[in-house]
């Protein structure tokens, strides 16, 4: 179920800079479009992500309700994979004699296993982050909200 809201231009075009120059000041980097994922492209990770959006939240009293974060991010044990760092320790000295053998010639393929790669997170986008703060209470993605400018 799409949620309309009816603002005027100038109130969309506020909100737009308000959440990019949110993001931009707490990250450290620039939103690029309304596609900027939040994890892949900017780096939002474990407690970072959660202190993130909890600041989000808060400065702009919105309502968590509906929002999953494992949906949408990593939690901190779920960066480290032990069991992967475990097998490139222990095949690490090979690859340092191999390199060594071929004077610095060497670049060790390492594999990456579906099995030993973290789960996959619906990235929560800039235009998410954005509908949320358009539509205000509960969290929608942008998917879910659809905004219509008034007529003058």
């Amino acid at each position: 179920m799409k949620t309309i809201k009816c603002p005027e231009f100038s109130s969309l075009r506020k909100a737009y800079i308000e959440v990019k120059t949110f993001i931009e000041a707490k990250v450290g980097a620039d939103v690029e479009s309304i596609n900027t994922r939040n994890e892949e492209d900017l780096g939002w990770t474990g407690d970072d992500s959660y202190e993130l959006i909890a600041d989000f939240v808060a400065k702009y009293h919105l309502d968590v309700s509906g929002f999953d974060f494992s949906k949408h991010f990593l939690n901190e044990g779920e960066l480290f994979q032990p069991l992967e760092s475990l097998v490139l320790l222990f095949f690490a000295p090979i690859h340092l004699i191999v390199w060594l053998i071929s004077f610095g010639q060497y670049r060790p393929q390492i594999p990456h296993s579906d099995f030993l790669a973290a789960r996959k997170t619906e990235d929560l986008t800039f235009g998410d982050m954005l509908a949320w703060y358009v539509k205000g209470g509960s969290f929608s993605t942008r998917d879910q909200v659809y905004v219509q400018l008034k007529k003058n």
